[in-house]
């Protein structure tokens, strides 16, 4: 199997495993060389004799034996099987048309090549005017286009009819020479000649296959090349590929963008003039070309040793400045190829400091957590410097390189080591020497959380809880304040909590702030932008687990299993696709999602899938990437001991915070939650009285259309803000509140008048009496009138309500 590409493989894989066959994966070296005894040599007449005998099929053997190897193996252009085999084809084809046979790995290339361009031409001048047996119809298309629509479907591969149409038209627009020659005709000559692999996929525009011989394809269709190469160049070549791959400011990738720059760097590898006279520039002029590619596409690239750091370091900007699994592993090779050059073009220690920021930040991404932590540790040791030289400028630097040391040494495990370089983080980050403390908002929640992590791990659980809480409310301030600028950093910190509220078996709280994490991280369904799968993943795994672990009396009334089921099926898939483009660090983590899918397949009595599933995980616990965490022993601290009432308060303070976030998003779902935590605040906390009450109020308002009871409470909640505004010498505000209290009897008493209208009566007393102290006579009157006609029955309450 030639094919260049791994993609087909976990699918040959999940089918041998259904037959409980074993894989495994291989790295194959080159061919060994060696003279006409060697492997090479070997394979050649192995693959000789087979082309032979479909030559000559009655004196086969005689005719092979006749054919020696045309040209020395030793070179590293014949370390591929594929390229011996091509090299016994064209020795067997050049044989039978009394040719000489190549002698090199050039000469190879271009004698495949003119066979195409003499069959092209035959087509065309032998064929024409009568109909070709393999379509039922007369080629028209001349050898100079279709040189050109075979040169486009090397870039593009296979697409559908309608896209080749489209592209062969982008690709021959403006030329005189092929005026009166449709598309559509065009298309379907060069199906005569390269019919699709796959017919079912109905697709046109097969390229050359094997892939190699479509990559020197388009290298000597380039201009550039070298006269001994003896195969023509097309002038028209540079804008075509320019057409194919659009590179304006303002253009969008092409879907065969990848193919398309992976090809072009596969066979710039080998053909110098197809770096410098062509794909360079066009990064130049477009580097983001190289990212929308995708990952494989720029690792095909950054293999070519000779870009020049310049255009390396206009690539690195285009990259995604989070964790991205497709890119994590370019990400590394960029930072390494340019470290060098970052540190070595000034001695300015800020600059080096950057240098081992991107380094680290490269380096995490990829797993490789020590070479990772070193670096940072050569960065805080220069962000010291220069903030003790320039604190107010430079101290921001030397919180963030802390932040980040104290996050890789909790994942390597030396935990007091990761709570001094959280502390001094946090410590930093808050009192910024010369910057608004609302500048530090982000940058602290994130100190605070990484912290916290560590102090949870430490046993230090009332701090943790506390740095985490203050997380939170900075953040869910900054949303408040810009939306739509920090939603993933809030789901963040929603994930982190939901993790500590689990630990402290606040189940209600747990699920609420997992879900809260899931609804902010799932940027892609909520406007469609480009999502942290990571965090992601995590918070759909966590939700699964949560809803098929919590007690048996929160299930009552709620789909539990098919959310548990539909988030866990997300997250395997997220973590498939992580795992494929970056197995190393993120293996472990699709081991986690596929157990908890096993877990929510059975609670949804699927028991096969979920035996296939278990069987799955089996295999990847083996892997060694899976395995590549274990054998870490956290550091043993011992736990302290605190205060059970603190303990209780503090987290009861956490669980406030996530349900008033969750009543905003869906209070019908969290209303009912928030409300008797808001009342122990209350009776907690009697200096927030008047605020808590409103919020109360509100609360009921919000909720009284589901549910009647909250019109009533709702009135109750409003009496009690105005009797502790009266308390508060705000007479004028307590008589309004008292107002609002009586409209909402007013309501209740013209729906259910045998029921409230008492209740209404009295109001309308006490709301008299306020307004008689608070000096509004002529309305307190007015009161006294409405409720002695209440009272005698001289008026209903909904005409009370109509008339006013």
């Amino acid at each position: 199997m030639p094919a260049r590409s791994s993609d087909m493989w976990p699918a040959v894989q999940a089918a041998l495993s259904d037959v409980q066959a074993a894989t495994s994966l291989q790295i194959l070296g080159p061919l060994p060389g060696g003279d006409g005894r060697g492997p090479r040599a070997e394979m050649f007449r192995v693959a000789r004799d087979a082309f032979a005998a479909v030559h000559e099929p009655e004196n086969g053997p005689a005719f092979a034996s006749r054919l020696l190897p045309p040209m020395p193996w030793e070179g590293g252009d014949f370390g591929l099987t594929l390229s011996v085999h091509m090299a016994a084809l064209v020795a067997v084809d050049a044989l039978v048309r009394g040719e000489p046979p190549p002698t090199d790995a050039a000469f190879l290339v271009t004698y495949l090549l003119n066979r195409e361009r003499s069959h092209w031409a035959r087509l065309h001048t032998q064929d024409a005017g009568r109909r070709t047996a393999a379509v039922g119809r007369v080629w028209t298309t001349p050898p100079e286009v279709m040189n050109r629509t075979v040169f486009t479907a090397a870039l593009t591969g296979p697409v559908s009819h309608q896209t080749a149409f489209d592209v062969v038209d982008r690709a021959i627009a403006n030329d005189p020479a092929v005026v009166g020659h449709s598309a559509e005709r065009i298309v379907a000559d060069h199906i005569a000649c390269y019919p699709p692999a796959e017919p079912h996929r109905r697709t046109v525009l097969e390229p050359l296959l094997p892939d190699r011989l479509a990559e020197d394809f388009l290298a000597l269709t380039l201009p550039g090349h070298t006269a001994e190469t003896a195969y023509p160049s097309a002038p028209w070549a540079p804008a075509t590929l320019g057409a194919l791959l659009p590179h304006g400011a303002d253009d969008q990738p092409a879907p065969w963008a990848p193919r398309a720059l992976t090809f072009l760097a596969a066979s710039a590898a080998r053909w110098p003039h197809l770096r410098h006279g062509h794909l360079y520039p066009l990064l130049r002029q477009a580097p983001w070309l190289a990212v929308a590619a995708g990952g494989p596409a720029l690792s095909t690239l950054l293999a070519l040793d000779d870009i020049q750091p310049d255009l390396l370091e206009d690539i690195d900007a285009k990259l995604p400045k989070h964790e991205s699994p497709e890119f994590d592993p370019s990400r590394t090779v960029l930072a390494e190829r340019l470290f060098p050059h970052w540190t070595g073009a000034s001695d300015d220690p800020a600059r080096h400091a950057a240098a081992y920021d991107s380094l680290a930040f490269a380096l995490t991404g990829s797993g490789r957590l020590l070479e990772a932590l070193a670096a940072t540790e050569k960065s805080v040791a220069l962000h010291e410097t220069l903030a003790a030289r320039h604190p107010v400028a430079r101290t921001p630097g030397l919180a963030g390189a802390l932040t980040d040391q104290c996050g890789l040494l909790n994942h390597l495990h030396r935990l007091p080591e990761a709570e001094e370089a959280g502390r001094r983080a946090v410590e930093l980050t808050r009192k910024p020497a010369g910057l608004h403390p609302d500048d530090q908002r982000a940058p602290l929640s994130t100190a605070l959380a990484n912290h916290a992590a560590v102090l949870r791990q430490c046993g230090r659980d009332i701090e943790a809880l506390r740095a985490q809480t203050e997380g939170l409310e900075l953040v869910t301030g900054l949303v408040r304040e810009h939306p739509g600028s920090y939603e993933d950093t809030l789901g963040l910190r929603f994930l982190d909590v939901g993790v500590t509220l689990t630990a402290a078996l606040r189940e209600p709280a747990a699920l609420a702030a997992t879900h809260a994490a899931v609804l902010l991280l799932d940027r892609e369904a909520r406007d469609g932008s480009a999502t942290r799968e990571g965090p992601l993943s995590t918070a759909l795994t966590n939700l699964a687990r949560l809803l098929l672990t919590q007690s048996p009396a929160l299930r009552t009334g709620i789909d539990w299993w098919e959310r548990a089921l539909e988030a866990s099926a997300r997250a395997v898939d997220i973590n498939r696709r992580r795992a494929k483009a970056n197995p190393f660090p993120l293996l472990e983590d699709l081991v986690q999602s596929l157990r908890i899918h096993a877990a929510a397949l059975e609670a949804a009595h699927r028991h096969s899938a979920a035996r296939a599933v278990r069987e799955e995980v089996d295999q990847l616990s083996y892997a060694p990437a899976a395995s590549s965490r274990r054998g870490h022993c956290p550091s043993v601290t011992p736990s302290v001991t605190y205060d059970r009432k603190e303990t209780e308060e503090v987290v009861d303070a956490l669980e406030l915070t996530v349900f008033r976030h969750m009543a905003r998003h869906d209070v019908r779902a969290y209303g009912d939650h928030l409300l008797p935590r808001l009342h122990d605040a209350l009776r907690r906390d009697g200096t927030a009285g008047i605020p808590l009450l409103e919020e109360i109020a509100d609360l009921h308002h919000r909720l009284a259309p589901y549910d009647r009871a909250h019109r009533s409470l709702l009135s109750n909640t409003y009496v009690l803000i105005s009797l502790e505004l009266w308390q508060a010498e705000r007479r004028l505000e307590a008589v309004r509140a008292l107002a609002r209290a009586v409209e909402v009897d007013r309501h209740l008493a013209a729906s259910d008048p045998g029921r409230y209208r008492d209740h209404l009566v009295d109001g309308l007393y006490m709301l008299a009496a306020r307004q008689k102290a608070a000096g509004l006579r002529s309305e307190a009157r007015a009161s006294r009138r409405e409720a002695r006609r209440l009272r005698w029955g001289l008026v209903r309450p909904s005409a009370v309500q109509s008339a006013r």
